[in-house]
């Protein structure tokens, strides 16, 4: 099923004859209007019935399209009595006063203006009443014509730039027709003069629909066929039969078991359209690179796709010689020259700065000779991106394009191409196209697809990191996309080490670790100690501050001689995880040594070696006096040098 906008507008009906004394008669009313801004339609064959404007005071033919139906205008009563019935009432009769006109139809027109008396020359007689106007308000004169005022089409989807009001006037009281503001069918008749009866105008059928929502849909009577932005706007004006033809519709599920590099991606294919899907897959990028913005492309697989490709070169037809999941694809024949090509351009400036990846199946049993091309034109020089050739093995092989596009682009080509300067021949199929501040990555899977729920196992992401994906299915009649959804991959577990222990004292200890990987976002590291193996965060620990890489820190409030052990750490939303365990032994505590040394000069150096046999302990010297000049308090281990210059 898909979604479309409907505009019905029935046959105006006929005004009726003037009398033998030149008073005119009624005027016929305009056709009744319907308008369905979200009509659903699915794919198949619709019979639509235009109708025609009435004649000599007859009623206009309804206009049927579907389940719609306007009712057509009412024609002008050609005698005494009450105007006609119709999507718009007919005039009524002129008099003293005048006869009513015929009523509209609800919703689709207003009534018949009544007629009124007036003079013709030395005669006095009466004049017809105007015809209702569609849709709208009734006549604000009884001899005129209503004018009927519809405004659906508040921007141009309909082809017209109708800038918010449509209306469709009954006929005026003499022989005028009525008139509409865009010159759109069914309005009135008018009023004859003469004895000439006067035909009532024809009505119209117009649909407005978004061109990658449908294949290239097809009318078998009188019709014109506007492309405006994505919407196709089809306006037919003889009776025939339309042929819909969809794509699939799919939707796009939230992305499942995310972890660090890798997730699902999951789709639906919620209808099939014309015919299954012979590709489905998801394509994601990045969030920081913007969103993903596709580009509807038509595939050249169908007759009545070809009518929407320019042939430059060569000849492009539909063909059941090759088929890569369908029944037919697009068939592109050399003729004469170095190539030929088939082409699809768009008149945009949207993609400017922006990269455009396109890709298709292409068939050749020759190397070298299919490409798929994207070309940049700004208005005076082109820019030509070529895929790289078909390896011509007589396979289906799937070519891609990226291109990013100039700031000055006002046209975009896409080209199924072949080089030959022989008889050549080269099939194209399942175009698609997409476009971003980078190139996306799309993941596909080739068969017969039918209805229901699909995955893709998405790979190689980056860590805590945000990206957009969405679904998308193809048949023959082209690709269809789901809403784009947002994910972003979690981080992993950090990674550290306990590098060692230095600078051991009676109440305190130098640490020595290394983060060697955050596991992709800023945490917590640094040491936990305590009298027990393997200590963790809930006993004793102290913070560093820091990124990867090596770090240490002094850690305080041991107790002398005292046996401890001692890890590194780091912390992230995952988990904390830990270094190797480091046993050590806090010193103990000795006797004060007290020493004076003095020298002759302070120009001599003096060596002390503090030495203390009897325990194995750190030394406190209080002071040393060098010429008359202070060295504070230090701490030193059994063997250090203290030199005083």
């Amino acid at each position: 099923m898909a979604v479309l906008k409907a505009l019905v507008i029935a046959g105006g009906g006929g005004g009726s004859t003037a009398n033998s004394h030149g008073f005119t008669g009624p005027s016929g009313g305009a056709g009744g209007v319907i308008y369905n801004a979200s009509f659903t339609i699915t794919a198949g064959t619709y019979s639509v019935t235009v109708g025609n404007g009435g004649t000599y005071s007859t009623s206009g033919q309804n206009s049927v399209f579907s389940s719609l139906t306007a009712i057509g205008g009412g024609g002008g009563q050609n005698g005494d009595g009450t105007g006609i019935d119709g999507g718009s009432g007919g005039g009524g009769q002129g008099g003293n006063p005048g006869v009513r006109g015929g009523y509209g139809t609800v919703g689709q027109g207003y009534d018949g203006g009544a007629g009124r008396r007036t003079t013709h020359g030395s005669f006095s007689g009466t004049d017809g009443g105007g015809g209702g106007g569609a849709g709208g308000v009734p006549a604000s004169d009884s001899r005129n014509g209503g004018i009927g005022i519809v405004n659906p089409m508040e921007d141009s989807t309909l082809g017209q730039n109708i800038s918010g009001v449509l209306w469709i006037a009954g006929g005026g009281y003499n022989s005028n027709y009525g008139v509409s503001a865009n010159g759109w069918s069914g309005t009135g008749a008018g009023g004859s003069s003469g004895g000439t009866a006067t035909v009532g105008y024809n009505g119209a059928v117009v649909i407005s629909y978004v061109t990658a929502n449908f294949g290239y849909c097809t009318y078998s009577g009188t019709y014109n066929r506007i492309i405006s932005g994505a919407n196709t706007i089809l306006e037919m004006t003889t009776s025939g039969t339309l042929t819909v033809v969809l794509p699939p519709i799919v939707t796009t599920q939230d992305v499942t078991s995310i972890a660090a590099t890798t997730a699902v991606g999951n789709g639906n294919i919620t209808d099939i359209g014309s015919e299954n899907a012979y590709e489905m897959g998801v394509a994601y990028i990045p969030a920081s690179s913007g969103d993903i913005t596709f580009v509807p492309i038509p595939n050249p697989s169908f007759s009545n796709a070809t009518l929407q490709w320019t042939t430059g070169l060569g000849t492009i037809t539909a063909s059941t010689d090759q088929a890569k999941y369908g029944t037919q694809s697009g068939k592109l024949v050399w003729t004469s020259g170095t190539e030929a090509y088939f082409e699809y351009s768009l008149d945009t400036t949207a993609y400017r700065d922006k990269y455009i990846t396109i890709g298709a199946w292409v068939w050749s049993s020759q190397a070298g000779k299919g490409h798929v091309n994207i070309i940049d034109y700004n208005g005076s020089s082109y820019a030509e991106f070529s895929s790289t050739p078909h390896t011509g093995n007589s396979t289906w092989q799937y070519l891609t394009v990226t291109m990013l596009c100039s700031s000055d682009m006002t046209k975009l080509y896409i080209r199924g191409r072949m080089t030959s300067s022989s008889s050549c021949t080269v099939y194209f199929d399942g175009f698609t196209a997409s476009s971003s501040s980078v190139a996306p990555i799309n993941l596909t899977d080739g068969g017969n697809f039918s209805t229901g729920a699909f995955t893709k196992n998405i790979t190689g992401l980056t860590r805590t990191t945000n990206y957009r994906v969405v679904a998308f299915a193809t048949n023959q009649y082209g690709t269809q996309y789901g809403s784009t959804v947002g994910f972003k991959t979690i981080a992993v577990a950090p990674t550290v080490t306990t590098d060692g222990v230095n600078s051991i004292s009676q109440s305190s200890f130098v640490g020595k670790g290394n983060l060697t990987d955050d596991g992709g976002e800023t945490g917590e590291m640094g040491f936990v100690w305590g009298t027990s193996l393997n200590p963790t965060i809930t006993n004793n620990k102290v913070i560093v501050t820091g990124g990867i890489g090596a770090y240490s820190t002094l850690v305080a409030g041991l107790i002398a001689n005292t046996a401890y052990h001692v890890r590194a750490y780091a912390t992230n939303s995952i988990g904390t995880v830990y270094g190797a365990d480091i046993a050590f032994s806090s010193l103990a505590s000795g006797p004060m040594v007290k020493r004076r040394v003095s020298f002759l000069s302070k120009a001599q150096s003096l060596t002390i070696q503090l030495s203390n046999n009897a325990v194995d302990e750190t030394f406190t010297v209080l002071q040393f006096a060098v010429a008359g000049e202070k060295e504070d308090k230090k701490t030193y281990t059994p063997g250090s040098i203290i030199s005083i210059n």
